[in-house]
């Protein structure tokens, strides 16, 4: 964590040391890091945020969070068909209709975990921890994130996260290249 007055040096010195790719583990701060990057104009072949809330920075900076990437399990635009919510455009008309608004990306991992939950129950037939945790690892079911496959190590092996990149306001999804509904901007532009 920086104060303020220290992030725009970092900034010039990544600028100095000619920095390609800036990957930033900052959450709190990634709108106002994105802002002085424009201010200070300098720019990156590519930028990415740890957990970045990639439709709260279109929402808050509008074309200043253009090229942005991120990594992400979920976004509106998937094409995906679940065993319980049915399809996404489903689930987040259901949703919307029922909660108000339109679905988050974190509201969606509750709805996630619920449904990987409800199967580890299922398959095994039990609340114990251990239980749920061989279920979780016999798992394999379509889910609105996607296929849900975990390794022994429990990391998810369904299918790889999505890199998202803001285009135009849009979010767009650059890889993998099977759901891919865009072509990442890399190097991405200066600012005008």
């Amino acid at each position: 964590n920086f104060t303020w007055p220290q992030i725009d040096q970092v900034l010039l010195d990544m600028k100095a040391a000619d920095v390609q790719l800036a990957v930033f583990m900052s959450d709190a701060e990634k709108e106002y890091i994105i802002q002085r990057m424009f201010d200070l104009q300098i720019s990156f072949g590519a930028v990415t945020f740890y957990q970045a809330n990639i439709q709260q920075l279109i929402d808050n900076l509008g074309s200043l969070a253009d090229f942005i990437l991120a990594y992400s399990q979920w976004t509106p635009t998937l094409d995906s068909v679940c065993s319980v919510f049915g399809s996404n455009a489903e689930y987040i008309a259901g949703f919307a209709a029922h909660i108000g608004h339109l679905p988050s990306e974190f509201e969606t991992y509750g709805a996630v975990y619920g449904l990987l939950l409800q199967h580890a129950m299922q398959y095994h037939g039990s609340f114990y921890i251990d239980k749920m945790v061989d279920g979780l690892e016999s798992l394999d079911v379509d889910s609105i994130w996607g296929p849900l496959k975990f390794s022994i190590d429990h990391f998810n092996i369904g299918r790889d996260p999505l890199l998202l990149q803001i285009q135009n306001s849009s979010i767009s999804i650059v890889q993998p290249t099977s759901l891919a509904n865009d072509v990442a901007v890399i190097p991405a532009p200066s600012w005008p």
